[in-house]
């Protein structure tokens, strides 16, 4: 089955470095019925002149110049909407796909499963070394099973998927949360009962860590951000009846607790709302067992009854362990 239209979703802000390398590594797939959208998030680089080089000289590439810049999280929707394939590839500006075959290999997991929701392994590329990280096998509609899946492995971002196109119908992403969207929105695709989830044990995503990647989360209104998310999942999956089932429940709390983690750390000087964080506290950390409870290191885990107790205590505490590990 050669007539199934698979389109590649590219936002772009200020990524001439590393474009050309995305873009010919879409042009490399040997799967005949491609398009590449690319979306120009009002890039100030050279960006925009490359997207315009490729729209000239590949009929497959089409290319969207927003008017403003608005971000990938309302950029991709217009990618979205400007897709004629069966299926989506969501491919981030300074990512690349590593294998020739990677879309062939969707497409025919695709093909063989009628999967929904196809999922692969990537790769992560720094510096010093890459580290290569394969999706256990799953294949199933039942949304318990998704959801746990979702929340056990670290296969919660849009890339290194392919998916249908029409599970995005009416899916949308609050505008306040912008950290977080890959989070919601496949929380709400997870817990769908007629959707079939599936993997494939190959490496079809190449992720690129650099400096500013890695810096660029670390900040405390960022991590809170995040927490908005997690709170928004924890109504979505509450108003679907999903969390009276203790594994989602625990695993949904688990991702929560390290996030609540990370934005402790990144407080500094700044403060919670504690009412805001009362009520985290009681939806996430305190319905979680005890045993789970103990998979994250001692020295993280009691920051949270701490901070619940005394945040001057939590920041004291703070200090001295980065006195400890610098």
């Amino acid at each position: 089955m050669k007539n199934m239209r698979v389109s590649i979703i590219i936002p772009i802000y200020n990524a001439e470095k590393t474009l050309e390398k995305c873009f010919n590594s879409c042009l490399n797939q040997k799967w005949d019925d491609l398009e590449i959208i690319a979306i120009n998030d009002c890039s100030s680089d050279g960006s925009a002149a490359i997207c315009n080089h490729y729209a000239n000289e590949n009929f497959q590439f089409h290319v969207i110049h927003n008017r403003m810049n608005l971000g990938p999280q309302q950029s991709r929707p217009l990618g979205i909407k400007k897709a004629t394939g069966d299926f989506l590839f969501f491919l981030d500006a300074d990512d690349y796909i590593p294998s020739q075959s990677a879309i062939n290999i969707l497409c025919q997991q695709q093909i063989k499963t009628n999967g929904d929701v196809i999922i692969g392994g990537y790769e992560i590329i720094d510096d010093i070394q890459i580290n290569r990280v394969i999706p256990p096998m799953i294949d199933t509609t039942d949304p318990v099973d998704k959801l746990v899946f979702f929340f056990t492995h670290s296969f919660r971002t849009l890339w290194a998927k392919l998916y249908r196109k029409n599970l995005f119908n009416g899916l949308a992403v609050p505008d306040n949360i912008y950290h977080g969207e890959d989070l919601i929105l496949n929380t709400q695709i997870f817990a769908q009962s007629s959707f079939r989830v599936t993997s494939v044990d190959t490496v079809i995503y190449g992720y690129k860590r650099t400096a500013s990647s890695i810096t660029s989360n670390l900040s405390f209104d960022n991590a809170l951000n995040v927490l908005k998310a997690e709170h928004w999942m924890y109504n979505y999956l509450y108003n679907q009846g999903l969390l009276t089932h203790n594994l989602v429940y625990n695993q949904l709390c688990l991702h929560a607790i390290s996030k609540i983690i990370a934005a402790i750390k990144q407080r500094r000087g700044s403060k919670f709302d504690k009412n805001y964080f009362d009520f985290l506290y009681r939806i996430f950390y305190k319905p979680c067992p005890i045993k789970l409870r103990k998979q994250f290191p001692i020295h993280n885990r009691i920051l949270i009854p701490l901070e619940n107790f005394s945040p001057w205590l939590s920041t004291l505490y703070i200090k001295l362990l980065d006195k400890v590990t610098s």
